[in-house]
């Protein structure tokens, strides 16, 4: 029950929350610790306004909730308490603990410049632009005057601003729109003032569908084939993709003459899927062309190689076996 170890315990749990190691244990010892030197906070008595521990355990507490709490009227009033409280030769009650605390306090006393990235997507794919947020916060009890503060994409500034004053207390929204981002892995980094990243939000730009098929993809269901008898056409079609291809079609054509359309519901990023096309031929050569997303549902990063073909030799029933290239 004492307010000077939870006010510095609290300080400890926040490290490790800052530090990677918050579970299910940590965070919520954090918040409760927090809320319990919270509401000992009690202005009905002028000398200390806190409901039990004297003044060392005070003076620590107002530290934690300066630097925690975001109740601003509270945090304002127990600075004012806490300078009111210093001696005319410097000191705390003439204590060197009580002096020591409470200066470790008072540097929680001056502006502090907050930022929150809101609408940054973790993921979008090459060609999409993306609009967001910036929330900039002066949190802390004292006046902010030149905080410049810079939006960059890894190294590179996106935007930049200096906001002549922050008063305490206050919030100012920024919109960015329509950035675009090259392929591959990204850091938005929100930075202001001596903190050269306040809040960060990693955004990975993906390669768009990628469909492809080739000559070595297709093939057929037997050796010998004779007129007028149903066959195979099977065709692996593939999405290199980074980005998953919905709904598009898959066209066999003999020559310029279509063999029909088979819809296929999708492939995932780096998957295949086969087509098997069930049809019959009049005797001699055929040259089979199939046609991936053929009439273009799909926007890819490239069209040039959604098409291979194979040809086809279909026996005439009155010459005997033939051959198939």
């Amino acid at each position: 029950k004492s307010m000077y170890l939870t006010a510095k315990i609290v300080g400890l749990l926040d490290y490790f929350v800052q530090h990677g190691y918050a579970n299910t244990t940590v965070v919520p010892a954090f918040q409760k610790a927090l809320s319990w030197v919270e509401a000992q906070v009690n202005f009905v008595n002028p000398d200390i306004p806190f409901v039990s521990g004297g003044v060392v355990d005070a003076y620590a507490a107002v530290g934690t909730i300066l630097r925690y709490s975001d109740d601003q009227a509270k945090k304002m009033a127990l600075v004012e308490w806490l300078k009111g409280r210093q001696g005319e030769n410097g000191s705390f009650d003439d204590d060197i603990i009580a002096t020591v605390t409470a200066l470790e306090s008072l540097q929680e006393a001056g502006a502090k410049i907050e930022a929150e990235l809101v609408g940054v997507p973790s993921e979008i794919t090459d060609g999409d632009a993306i609009s967001f947020t910036i929330n900039i916060c002066n949190a802390g009890v004292d006046t902010a005057t030149d905080v410049y503060f810079a939006v960059m994409d890894n190294e590179t500034v996106i935007i930049s601003e200096t906001i002549s004053q922050m008063v305490a207390g206050e919030s100012v929204a920024y919109q960015v729109q329509d950035i675009l981002l090259t392929l591959g892995s990204h850091r938005i980094i929100v930075g202001a003032g001596s903190e050269p990243a306040l809040t960060t939000k990693d955004v990975w730009v993906k390669t768009k569908a990628e469909l492809y098929i080739s000559d070595n993809g297709i093939s057929i269901d037997r050796e010998y084939i004779l007129e007028n008898q149903y066959f195979r056409v099977k065709a692996k079609v593939w999405n290199y993709g980074q980005t998953d291809a919905e709904y598009f079609n898959v066209g066999l054509y003999d020559g310029a003459d279509g063999n029909g359309q088979i819809l296929v519901r999708g492939i995932r990023a780096n998957s295949s899927v086969e087509v098997n096309f069930n049809i019959t031929a009049g005797a001699g050569a055929h040259q089979y062309y199939v046609v991936v997303d053929s009439e273009d549902s799909v926007v890819e990063s490239g069209e040039d190689n959604n098409t291979g073909s194979i040809t086809v030799n279909v026996i005439d029933v009155d010459e005997g076996p033939g051959i198939v290239g």
